[in-house]
Formats: C-alpha cells, structure tokens, sequence
C-alpha cells in the first residue's frame, strides 16, 4: 500500500477516512486503498508516494524546519553582541549618572535587545510539526525510522542553540532593567554628588592657594613694619 501526501491535512493524528497520522500532509504508514480513493475523488491527494520517497519528504520537511531555526538563531549573533556594549556601557552610566538621561539611555538600550529578541523569535509554525512527529513517532511504519530520527535530533541541537542565544539575551534584558532602576536610585545619585564636590574643590583649590599666599606676604610685609617700628621704640628709650 502507498504512503500518500495530503497538504490540507497537515500534522494531524487520525483522519476518520485515513485511519493513520499525517506530518505536514505526509502519511507516517501506509494508507488503504479505500483511503487512497476517498481523498483523490476529494481533490485532495496530491501524490502516492513509496516508502523511500516518504521518508525522503519527511525528512525534508523537518530540515526545512531545522533550517528556519538555524536562520533565526543567526540572526540572534549581531544583537547578542550588541548586547553585551549596551550592557558594559549602561553600567558606567549606572555608576554615574551625570546628566539625568542615563536612565532613558538605558531603557532605549533595553528596547533594543527586546526587539532583537521579538526578531529572533520562533513560532510555534515551525516548532509545532516537529513536537507532534515526535508524540506519534511510535506509529512510524515502513519508513526508515534511524534517517527520520536523525534529521529530528539535528533539529533538537539547533533549538538548543537557538534557545541558548535567546537566553543570553534575555539575560542582558534584565541587566539592562536593573541597571536603568540603579541609575535613579539614591545611592547613586549621593555618589556623584561626593564626586562632584570633589571636582569642584579640585577646581577651587588653585585659587585658594593663591589667595593664602597673598595673605601671607601681606602678613609678612606688616610683621617687617612693625618690627622696624618696634626697634625705632626700643633705640629712642635706650
């Protein structure tokens, strides 16, 4: 008996009139004979396939599926970069916010990588087909179990891969919120104030200078006057 493929059916677990599960419209067993005339009178059937072609069709499916992951974990490598400078960026304007813009700076980085994250997402389109494959995978019949099972193993690794960039930027998302509610904090806000007291007697302390050391010829010269005063006095009483 043939293996047939069905587009309008798609992933579905039991057609009434099929009797055996479907991934992405392909059959995973062989079809009667009854159910090869009842969906080609549909209009329905778009082909009849032999076990070898079967299993050559679903295995492309799942690496176009796989290939889907692996352009949306390759989109992830530019933002997660870009990341990790919006992270160590934010941090110094957390430490110091100077200006008063730090926190918006830094929300404007945020909203960055959560676009990126948005962009990089995967919908349950492309997930969807492979996790049902996998629940009615023991009712493969007459296919090459080992080829379909390791086109899905390839699809699990790059998930992992995708997942793991996803986390990473996720982790940089809630650095970036931390660091945003750290530049507005007090503690902050007291530090640069110390830091810039500080800068502002650095900036005064020359002139101070300056001025003590006027002051303190001018305490010389009269300390002079007066002790030429003081010996004038002591040489009319000798």
């Amino acid at each position: 008996m043939p293996y047939l493929h069905i587009p309008a059916l798609g992933s579905s677990r039991e057609h009434p009139r099929l009797g055996v599960p479907t991934f992405r419209g392909l059959t995973i067993s062989e079809a009667s004979p009854a159910a090869v005339e009842h969906f080609k009178a549909a209009g329905v059937l778009k082909a009849q396939l032999t076990a070898a072609q079967a299993t050559t069709s679903i295995v492309a499916e799942i690496a176009a599926l796989t290939a889907e992951v692996e352009a949306a974990r390759a989109r992830s490598e530019r933002p997660i970069a870009d990341a990790g400078r919006f992270v160590t960026e934010a941090a110094k304007l957390a430490d110091l916010p100077i200006l008063g813009t730090e926190r918006s700076t830094i929300m404007g980085f945020a909203s960055m990588v959560a676009a990126a994250m948005e962009g990089t997402s995967i919908n349950t389109d492309t997930t969807g087909p492979v996790v049902f494959l996998k629940s009615v995978r023991p009712l493969v019949h007459g296919l090459d179990g080992k080829a379909i099972d390791a086109a899905i193993q390839t699809f699990d690794r790059e998930m992992g891969l995708h997942e793991a960039a996803t986390t990473k930027l996720r982790q940089a998302h809630e650095k970036l919120l931390a660091l945003a509610t750290r530049a507005d904090d007090g503690v902050a806000h007291e530090k640069v104030s110390t830091l810039k007291a500080s800068l502002d007697f650095r900036r005064r302390l020359p002139v101070a200078l300056d001025a003590l050391e006027a002051g303190r010829a001018q305490v010389a010269a009269g300390m002079e006057r007066i002790e030429l005063a003081l010996t004038s006095l002591r040489e009319c009483a000798a």
